[in-house]
């Protein structure tokens, strides 16, 4: 197996492209996915009470079936004279070059962006000064960069602009800049570098390095370049990678360029397909033209290169609604256009290990929001990450995540407290690549293409967006031996699960098991052992909820995430606290009690790292000396006893960071014995970081030390808790929420005092009964950056709270 792997890794790596080898990389996958089977089918079983010499007759007979096919494969391999080992059928040629050299046009829409990085670059800085522009491929990264050159290069002694190129001759890239500086002939062909720097050390220039992949090419050129200059010198570059931008020329440096908006994509298609000789002529011929061309351009998504690509296509093809219409429906479909190449440059690019990660972004809905978390769980359960260096695999997962980032191949839609990746998304041409490249790979399946699908092909993933185009009369004839299966539908219709469910998903192979936005109330969960990821989310129908998951720990023993928030009134079994494997374990808060309080429940879950919607009397009858690895911990219905018991557990606090503390929820909102004054102490919380208080009325609070947000909703006071949390020294994010105070007046509270909230970057304020801000004269929170204050009774803002509000954060 690991040899199958790295030849795959050494060929991809190559990106050959001849036809006879893809298939025989295909081939040779589809080998390794049948070993995959028989390790994940057989392997368990030997720990298990099968006859030993059943077991030896099936293994023999997978083994004996895969070196039939590995002989096939060698046998086809020597018939049509394939050699992997050359790079001849490779990709040697920038695709980017025709597209990306169209002059003025495509500069519409980044006059702003030109005018801010101008200031940047002339201003009166003597130290050498980076300017690095980063963003998704073809996004338009060069065509600004060279933009931005052309229009200061005049202000500086010397300046030259070269290409680096993902594989760099550095020789080559060296040449050009000794060439356009003027260097004799003798010079450029010996000791290139020292010469560059020594003609360079007392001059200023500016220099655009175009296209760097890799840090390494930088270190590279950086000999030849006086980088301690300070004579106001400038660099520009651009890369495809956040971290080459910033690994070059710091934080500070780095402009991330974004998609063009909807109107400035627009105008730049307009220009470009009406000739500008004609542009004050006539617009489209007819309005039905216009409404195409506006569909192909938020096809297009801002992306300046797929605009300028798709109009070279357009221009091609007579001017009517048909061939327009051809050209919307190819737009991300055709894997061999200029647009998919470049994306493919970088595709190539990623290593083996996030490959597949990248590509199981398309497995989701267009636009769809991903949480990270969730994302990380699910390459857990497929196997994609490898632990090592005693790291856990989340954190993997997470650098994972962060990489592909940095790649500009995920974008990051919001970001936790701490800054780490809260919830991502992909755009949608690179949305349309990973399910492309999937399919051509048979990586993954999705409705959109299963119809199409070839009986004899093997689906290993499947996602459902679109149940309906599947239609009731599937026969789900392909060899169906699915490890993931999405399915993402917002209507009653579930017929393609039942069918699966009947044909394939008692069989043992599915790990993941991701279920959206299902409307039913016979969902069954149960024969699947290898099942690693388990997320559901069934709303009841007509006020019946979905039945209970009976004895769910017999049957998925290998679980490591069970996420069933959103699913109403579902029940687990007591079992659960004896699944070893488990990580992660997410209650709705409608959920029934898990054990009766009477009960004493035996705890062994070593792994356990989330334990969230718990009832408090529920967790108050666990052994929690073993749950010691626990880093997120919510409950509800909280009372005495529960604080009690998290006070005097020094295993639950060791690893705690974030904490979920609900006093009612609303099942109990209107039980007498909920409405106890309950204080909270919870100084010795060292480790808690994130602290969120539900539904907690007359709160009384010794919040944890160091505490960097606090989200407070439904809460009541009868004092100002402002005094308690401005002393906060690590508190960076406060959300009050609901919240309301038990004497009849509106108060004041109280923000003043010059050492308040020291280090307090977001207020949020929402449905907040209060009159007004008591500030002083001395204003405190001198790190704040953004303001909300919705619903509030506030007669006045002051005027420097009222400038934060409109900020953008």
């Amino acid at each position: 197996m690991r040899y199958i792997q790295a030849f795959l890794h050494d060929v991809e790596r190559k990106q050959v492209v001849n036809a006879t080898v893809a298939n025989l990389i295909i081939d040779i996958k589809d080998l390794a996915f049948d070993i995959e089977d028989i390790l994940d089918a057989y392997v368990p079983r030997i720990e298990s009470r099968i006859p030993r010499v059943y077991l030896r007759i099936k293994v023999c007979k997978g083994i004996e079936k895969i070196k039939r096919k590995l002989q096939a494969i060698k046998d086809a391999k020597e018939l049509f004279g394939i050699d992997t080992s050359s790079e001849v059928d490779t990709i040697n040629v920038d695709p980017r070059i025709p597209a990306l050299h169209v002059d003025e046009p495509i500069v519409l829409g980044f006059d702003d962006d030109i005018r801010k990085l101008k200031v940047k670059i002339l201003n009166e800085e003597q130290q050498l000064c980076y300017v690095a522009i980063v963003g998704m491929p073809g996004i338009g990264k060069t065509t600004l960069a060279k933009k931005l050159f052309k229009g200061v290069k005049h202000m500086f002694d010397y300046s030259a602009s070269v290409s680096v190129s993902q594989k760099p001759n550095i020789k080559d890239v060296l040449l050009g800049i000794a060439k356009q500086l003027g260097l004799e002939k003798d010079e450029r062909e010996e000791n290139e570098e020292a010469n560059i720097h020594a003609f360079l050390k007392e001059r200023r220039y500016v220099l655009l390095l175009d296209d760097i992949w890799h840090t390494d090419a930088w270190d590279c050129l950086k000999a030849s370049i006086p980088i301690d200059s300070k004579n106001g010198s400038r660099i520009i570059i651009t890369s495809r990678y956040t971290n080459v931008g910033r690994y070059i020329g710091t934080e500070r440096s780095l402009f991330k360029l974004q998609p063009f908006d909807f109107e400035t994509s627009w105008t730049l298609f307009s220009k470009l397909i009406i000739p500008t000789s004609e542009s004050t002529s006539r617009g489209f011929d007819r309005v039905e033209m216009e409404e195409i061309g506006k569909k192909i351009v938020e096809k297009c998504g801002g992306v300046a290169l797929a605009i300028v690509v798709t109009v070279g296509l357009l221009r091609e093809r007579e001017q009517n609604e048909f061939e327009w219409n051809m050209v919307l429906k190819s737009i991300g479909h055709d894997s061999h256009d200029k647009c998919s190449q470049i994306l493919a440059l970088s595709y190539n690019d990623l290593p083996a290990s996030l490959k597949p990660c990248f590509l199981y972004m398309g497995l989701f809905p267009e636009d769809y929001v991903i949480r990270a978390s969730a994302l990380i769980r699910m390459w857990m359960a497929e196997k994609f990450i490898q632990v090592h260096d005693g790291m856990e695999p989340e954190e993997v997962g997470e650098d994972f995540l962060c990489k592909l980032v940095a790649r500009n191949l995920i974008q990051v839609v919001s970001r936790k407290y701490d800054g780490r990746v809260n919830r991502v998304s992909i755009h949608d041409l690179l949305h349309s690549f990973c399910v492309n490249m999937a399919k051509e790979s048979n990586f993954f399946h999705t409705t959109v293409d299963f119809p199409n699908t070839s009986s004899t092909t093997r689906i290993r993933r499947l996602a459902i967006h679109h149940p309906a185009s599947i239609g009731t009369n599937v026969t789900l004839r392909q060899k169906l031996e699915i490890r993931t299966l999405m399915y993402f539908n917002q209507n009653d219709e579930y017929v393609i699960l039942k069918k699966l469910r009947k044909k394939q998903l008692s069989k043992g192979f599915l790990q993941v098991l991701n279920i959206e936005e299902l409307y039913s109330s016979k969902v069954q969960i149960r024969n699947l052992p290898d099942l690693s990821y388990l997320r559901l989310r069934v709303s009841s129908l007509h006020g019946i909820s979905v039945s209970s998951i009976n004895r769910i720990a017999h049957n998925l023993k290998k679980l490591q995430t069970l996420d069933l928030r959103g699913t109403f009134g579902i029940s687990v079994s007591i079992d659960i606290w004896e699944m070893t494997q488990l990580r992660h374990l997410l209650l709705d808060e409608s959920s029934p009690p898990t054990v009766q309080p009477s009960s004493s429940v035996k705890v062994f879950l070593p792994n356990l790292q989330t334990l969230v919607g718990m009832l408090a009397p529920d967790f108050q009858c666990l052994e929690l000396e073993q749950l010691n690895n626990v880093k997120k911990l919510g409950l509800r219905r909280v009372n005495k006893e529960t604080l009690k018991l998290l006070n005097e557990s020094a295993s639950i606090l060791e690893k705690l960071e974030t904490l979920y503390l609900t006093k009612k929820d609303y099942l109990s909102m209107h039980h007498s014995e909920e409405n106890e004054t309950l204080d909270l102490n919870l100084l010795q919380y060292n480790r808690v970081k994130k602290l969120v208080i539900n539904y907690w009325d007359c709160l009384r609070a010794k919040f944890p030390p160091n505490l960097i947000k606090l989200k407070l909703r439904n809460c009541s006071w009868n004092e100002d808790p402002m005094p308690v949390l401005k002393k906060l020294p690590s508190l960076k994010v406060l959300i009050i929420l609901h919240a309301f105070f038990g004497a009849d007046s509106f108060p004041q509270i109280d923000l003043s005092g010059a050492d308040s909230f020291p280090q307090l970057e977001v207020l949020d304020l929402y449905g907040f009964e209060i009159k007004e801000f008591k500030l002083g004269e001395e204003r405190g929170m001198p790190k704040l950056r953004k303001v909300i204050i919705e619903n509030c009774p506030i007669e006045t803002i002051p005027d420097w709270l009222q400038q934060l509000q409109k900020t953008d954060y």
